[in-house]
């Protein structure tokens, strides 16, 4: 809250040298050239920093609530002080303001802030104090897992460890099928609790593939989504007959407890639209920085690796992708070239579409072998 308060202030406490002239009315010379308008408001009103905020406030934000309000100021700031920046969507600082206590509301305001500081700094200072008082957390959601197995001839989905709580869909034109994956997901779009989905792929299976079916998981409201080698998957589905129509599945989920020491919660995680590794979706606001990530980049013959800071080009070429596609496990040359992690390193594997699975789930396995448990998914670009 704090934060805030000093960022929008900033607005009408910086200095800049003056230049240009102003105009006709206070809020044209705010439309027509924003990033001197403090510096000309300041001359029409000189001393009267209340008067250059209230101003700005009035011309900016006419209208709306006092966070509707903030919102605006907050989108108005990089025009006004480019050298300044907002830290955050406007959007953003209106959630935050309506999720404060109705007093506060009215402090996000800097004219407020400068005629009642000692008021905004005593409910801050409660706010901190009562944040600071222990409060007793519910358990975090458990809603079980589902598991996914994409193949060369379909996609399996396990509700349960027990046979009758498999189905399968078939390929059509050689495509998964999205809208049976979405139908079978989507019976627990209205669960209080929903499940996790733990994804594994056939080691001929195109990287494609494995990032559509999360998407599609992510689309229904299931964000939380791992990538384990099949062999990890709480489910084997090594001598399953597939069907000749698509079947339905039971609405119900596998125990985490039965899951447990099998891949499922310690693989990859995608969150909207983000397809992230890890045991759990790092929220952006403590996850590890995009730009700190080491990044693997897998071509249609090469594994590089790209480490931040790296003079030139900064991806060496780390091994083959034919190498990559026999054997099972570690990828050694990767293991011996990426930077061990302590635990909340970010990794991103970029590669190309048509990526063997079997060579994705190597590196995955290398990274969390390597402490990467953040891991984000995309394609590469032709």
């Amino acid at each position: 809250m704090k934060r805030l308060a000093l960022v929008v202030v900033a607005l009408v406490a910086c200095k800049k040298t003056p230049a240009g002239s102003g105009a006709n009315s206070d809020c044209d010379v705010i439309k027509k050239d924003p990033a001197n308008a403090m510096v000309e408001l300041s001359k029409k009103y000189p001393n009267n920093a209340l008067k250059v905020a209230q101003t700005i406030e009035d011309c900016v934000a006419p209208t709306g609530d006092e966070c509707d309000r903030v919102a605006a100021i907050v989108k108005a700031i990089p025009s006004m002080a480019p050298g300044l920046g907002a830290p955050r969507e406007g959007s953003d600082f209106a959630a935050t303001c309506r999720g404060a206590p109705p007093e506060m509301r009215k402090c996000y305001l800097p004219s407020y802030v400068m005629e009642h500081s000692a008021e905004c700094k005593k409910i801050i200072d409660d706010m901190r104090v009562s944040i600071d008082k222990p409060i007793d957390v519910a358990p975090a959601c458990d809603g079980g897992t589902v598991v996914m197995y994409v193949s060369s001839e379909g996609t399996w989905i396990a509700t349960g460890k027990d046979p009758a709580s498999r189905c399968f869909a078939a390929r059509k034109d050689n495509k998964i099928d999205n809208a049976w994956i979405e139908s079978e997901l989507g019976q627990y779009k209205t669960k209080d609790c929903r499940p996790s989905v733990e994804l594994g792929a056939a080691g001929d299976v195109k990287y494609q593939d494995v990032i559509t079916a999360m998407d599609v998981a992510v689309k229904v409201g299931l964000t939380d989504v791992g990538l384990s080698p099949a062999e990890e998957l709480p489910v084997s589905f090594k001598d399953s007959k597939a069907p000749k129509g698509p079947q339905h599945c039971p609405a119900t989920t596998i125990a985490s407890s039965d899951a447990a020491g099998s891949g499922a919660g310690s693989g990859s995680t995608a969150a909207a639209g983000h397809h992230q590794a890890g045991t759990r979706t790092v929220p952006p606001a403590t996850g590890p920085a995009l730009k700190d990530a080491e990044i693997v980049i897998v071509t249609k013959d090469e594994i590089m690796l790209h480490t931040p800071g790296a003079t030139g080009s900064g991806a060496e070429s780390v091994m083959k992708v034919k190498d990559a596609m026999t054997g099972s496990g570690q990828l050694k040359d990767l293991a011996r070239e990426l930077p061990a992690s302590t635990g909340d390193g970010l990794l991103i594997i970029q590669a190309d579409q048509d990526t063997p699975a079997i060579v994705i789930n190597r590196i995955v396995v290398t990274a969390k072998a390597g402490g990467y448990d953040n891991v984000l998914f995309a394609v590469k670009n032709k």
